[in-house]
């Protein structure tokens, strides 16, 4: 009896060693997956700026203070895999203000967060790449008013955030993983986090537009 419990101390302590190692392995996934959105939308707010320099100083100047603001926040984040959902609100809030300098009128937002869920830790930057999903394939590709609206509630102990544009929506099935850096870092996030208790869904609305 003695040697069967001396035998399988080798077998726990190896399964200890695996299991701190998967762990590692899974966070080193998660930081990769987490900064590989920080390029994603300061490459695209830079292309922006550039673009209005010339054409517009003043608003180019603004979208400069703005991403400031938005870059000393994304530094704050930079060590943090979550965020309260009062604080990722906060940071939308900022990428909003530059893509509103861009857009202008054209661009139109109602945020609408449930006040018991704003405490709720939630992924870091997990709304910015929604959104900037639905400004790309609005305000980018059409000529239309782009208008989201972003919500979250909570119905039995699950939190659940909303997107909702006006758009053209989507015709492929598998548009999640076909996305590029956006939905598809995002799904992975998830699931690197939550495993199985987590779902990422979305669908062409009735009339039109995207959720």
């Amino acid at each position: 009896f003695g040697g069967i419990g001396s035998n399988s101390w080798p077998i726990n302590e190896n399964r200890l060693i695996a299991s701190q190692l998967q762990s590692k392995l899974s966070l080193a996934e998660l930081n990769m997956l987490k900064m590989q959105i920080h390029p994603h939308f300061l490459f695209n707010t830079l292309n922006t700026i550039s673009a209005l320099i010339y054409k517009n100083p003043d608003d180019a100047d603004k979208m400069i203070s703005r991403l400031s603001d938005l870059l000393r926040t994304s530094l704050d984040y930079s060590g943090k895999h979550f965020v309260t959902l009062r604080e990722e609100t906060e940071f939308l809030n900022l990428y909003l203000e530059i893509q509103k300098v861009r857009f202008k009128d054209r661009l139109k937002v109602v945020i609408n967060i449930d006040p018991a869920s704003l405490n709720i830790e939630v992924p870091a930057i997990i709304l910015q790449p929604i959104v900037e999903n639905s400004i790309k394939h609005v305000l980018e590709k059409t000529k239309d008013i782009c208008e989201i609206k972003i919500r979250s509630f909570l119905e039995n102990n699950t939190l659940t955030l909303e997107v909702i544009d006006n758009g053209p929506g989507i015709l492929e099935s598998n548009y999640i993983n076909k996305d590029g850096v956006g939905l598809s870092n995002i799904k992975s996030r998830l699931s690197q986090i939550y495993s199985n208790e987590q779902s990422l869904k979305i669908k062409n609305l009735e009339n039109r537009g995207l959720l």
